[in-house]
């Protein structure tokens, strides 16, 4: 199966900075600030002093400072930026690359940021074959998962457990495939194709009217951008 380890910029998609062989983790900025709220010294070890990529919705730049929303009244991450990004929007979604310096459970920061990925701009329309390599990409990150999980049961490969799984993933591969035509697949770092494979499980409630209301899933997940990979890919909540 083709696997992309790297991602220059694919059809004005999205440009990832050039990484090392081992990636920084991705994490949304809502993830980052929660993660100190509940398990504070797990969270020291995890991205104290790392480089990370941190994705979240813009709230505003003030010269090299730059919020990131957490969808908690009063909490943002923190970018400390090399240099000021033009044109960001309120509601934007991004991803900055930096160093943890700060998992204070007020307020996460990061230094020496830059700009990692630069989504649509609020009331755009996500552009149709990006979307389509976005989601594509994220079945491709799926089936290597199932793949991975697969080989950790020891099934031998007549077992018929193992039998569907490979059936399942071979599907996956040539349905993803035959929708990138030829495209290099984006990485399963990226940033949109991260959002795509941790946004599409809320927990769901439901109020007295009918109306139903998502839990544990953050802003960006309900981002034009990110419901369009979804839709592609079936997952979409709501």
């Amino acid at each position: 199966m083709f696997r992309s380890t790297l991602l220059g910029c694919a059809l004005n998609l999205a440009c990832v900075i050039a990484r090392p062989s081992r990636a920084p983790e991705v994490v949304s900025a809502r993830e980052f600030l929660h993660a100190n709220w509940n398990t504070s010294e797990l969270a020291q070890s995890r991205f104290l002093g790392q480089r990370v990529v941190v994705t979240g919705l813009v709230e505003r730049q003030q010269g090299k400072k730059l919020l990131l929303q957490t969808d908690e009244r009063g909490f943002f991450v923190r970018c400390w930026l090399r240099s000021e990004v033009d044109s960001l929007q309120r509601g934007q979604l991004v991803a900055f690359a930096g160093i943890v310096s700060s998992v204070d459970k007020d307020s996460p920061t990061l230094r020496d940021c830059e700009l990692s990925w630069l989504g649509d701009r609020p009331g755009d329309q996500p552009d149709a074959r990006q979307t389509i390599i976005a989601a594509a990409s994220s079945a491709l990150c799926a089936a290597a998962d199932r793949e991975r999980e697969l080989a950790t049961t020891n099934l031998p490969a007549s077992h018929p457990i193992a039998r569907q799984e490979r059936e399942l993933t071979e599907h996956l591969e040539r349905q993803a495939h035959a929708s990138l035509g030829g495209t290099t697949p984006l990485a399963c770092e990226h940033p949109l194709v991260s959002l795509a494979r941790s946004c599409p499980w809320p927990a769901m409630r439901f109020d007295e009217s009918g109306a139903k209301e998502d839990l544990e899933r953050g802003s960006e997940c309900s981002t034009a951008q990110v419901n369009a990979v979804l839709e592609r890919l079936h997952l979409k909540a709501r």
